[in-house]
């Protein structure tokens, strides 16, 4: 039987989804299938798997309608009422955090699933699933390597944290955390290099001058998202946002002694370190 799992949201969260899949594959040897779903969302997105070679799976308008009914029953007996739903149809609790595996591969699985506990014993599979050729991106990469230095990669999620009033639950990292989080990796590297990374580079040029020869990333208009991401995979250390953008770079990197830094509250009154997204051995700052 075909296990259904259901992708929405940016990049990062399609990443948490499809690795969801990859587990519910290792687990049970399921025949997993990806269904778009980005587009079925207030703030709708693009499919932006393809670079890695994960395609969606194109089903009929009534069965993919079919779907949407099904999960949207389950959140409401579940979340809603209380009622235990079959593991057929296995959704993620509404307010999100580690749910036990299902006893069996179900039906249809939808949720965000940023639980690192889904992912860590996947590493070196995810590590070789969500990996693409930079191509001519990989310039830039090079450039920055001339020195022989170490890369410290920041990311500074701002977008519609800052401009959709729907967004308010998401915490917008401000200076002072990109600041303690450079002096604590600067302290232990010392002569690490600093390349900043945001969908904001106007803000990040006036507030992000961090360091002497700080370098901002630059993108070319039009260019897809996985860019930016596999550009900060390549470096040595990271600093992230409350973003899965940024979380994937520094989960998938393999450099030895990697630092992370990340910041101790992942949503406004949410503590990073209740919700399990991130690794222990990750440094959270606030």
């Amino acid at each position: 039987m075909k296990t259904w799992v259901l992708v929405r949201g940016g990049l990062g969260n399609q990443m948490f989804q499809v690795a969801y899949g990859a587990a519910l594959k290792a687990r049970f040897g399921a025949d997993v299938g990806y269904v778009d779903f980005s587009q079925d969302a207030r703030v709708k997105r693009d499919w932006g798997l393809s670079a890695f070679g994960v395609e969606r799976v194109a089903l009929p308008p009534a069965r993919w309608r079919l779907l949407r009914w099904l999960v949207i029953a389950a959140r409401r007996l579940q979340d809603g009422a209380g009622v235990p739903v079959p593991d057929v149809v296995w959704v993620e609790p509404e307010v999100g955090g580690w749910r036990p595996w299902p006893r069996r591969a179900p039906l249809v699985a939808d949720g965000y699933w940023q639980q690192v506990r889904y992912l860590s014993d996947l590493l070196p599979t995810l590590r070789g699933l969500f990996q693409a050729d930079l191509g001519p991106y990989g310039a830039s990469v090079a450039q920055w390597r001339a020195g022989g230095r170490p890369l410290v990669a920041l990311h500074a999620r701002r977008g519609d944290y800052v401009s959709d009033p729907a967004a308010a639950m998401h915490l917008v990292c401000d200076t002072g955390y990109y600041s303690r989080a450079w002096s604590h990796v600067r302290d232990a590297v010392p002569d690490a290099r600093l390349v900043v990374f945001s969908d904001d580079p106007t803000w990040a040029q006036a507030h992000l001058q961090l360091a002497d020869d700080v370098i901002f990333a630059t993108s070319d208009p039009g260019q897809p998202a996985w860019v930016d991401m596999m550009r900060m995979r390549a470096c040595d250390h990271f600093i992230i946002s409350n973003s899965s953008y940024s979380w994937w770079p520094a989960f998938l990197a393999d450099r030895p002694g990697k630092i992370v830094v990340a910041p101790d509250h992942w949503l406004v009154g949410v503590a990073t370190r209740g919700i399990g997204i991130c690794p222990e051995d990750w440094t959270l700052l606030g």
